[in-house]
């Protein structure tokens, strides 16, 4: 990983953590004046579907799987080769975008279930629809995004096209 990805990797995970600790304050704050029962899963018009003890805490549990997931996908993206026939460079870059992928998807996750959702189980609010459809919306095009960029990457950094230019650039010489 680069530099520059590493220094926006941690930004990411550390903004991240701090959301995460917010919601967990606000909790254990917000804690012994929760009723015992409360709203935990919302229906498609954003209204209480399903309705838990208080002590479940069902949206940190999904915060701290995607803290989890990410870590893992870290790791196995630092450790993994691609498996295509690209330059080294291609390679890192390939990894820096599969890494921006699993961080953009850590930092919706995290907004989503630790910002939006603990709001709205704390108050016993509904929920904004629009808000997951546009979360939703926001990672498939960045899944999109990602993909095109390492069609981009592959086709820029192959390492046949590399051979083949030396090759010809022998051949000339000669």
């Amino acid at each position: 990983m680069s530099k520059k990805m590493k220094i926006l990797h941690r930004t990411i995970f550390i903004f991240c953590a701090a959301i995460f600790l917010a919601s967990v304050i606000c909790v254990l704050i917000s804690f012994p004046s929760l009723p015992d029962d409360i709203g935990t899963h919302f229906d498609g018009q954003g209204h209480f579907d399903v309705f838990d003890k208080k002590y479940i805490g069902y949206p940190f549990l999904v915060t701290t799987g995607t803290f989890v997931i990410n870590a893992l996908a870290t790791l196995i993206a630092s450790k993994v080769k691609t498996g295509m026939k690209i330059t080294s460079e291609g390679e890192r870059k390939c990894k820096d975008a599969f890494q921006l992928l699993i961080d953009y998807n850590m930092l919706a996750f995290t907004v989503f279930f630790s910002g939006v959702w603990v709001y709205c189980v704390l108050t016993q609010q509904p929920l904004n629809t629009d808000i997951p459809v546009m979360i939703l919306y926001s990672l498939f095009l960045v899944f999109i995004l990602f993909i095109i960029s390492v069609v981009v990457l592959r086709i820029r950094y192959s390492s046949k096209k590399s051979a083949g230019t030396k090759n010809n650039n022998e051949s000339n010489e000669a």
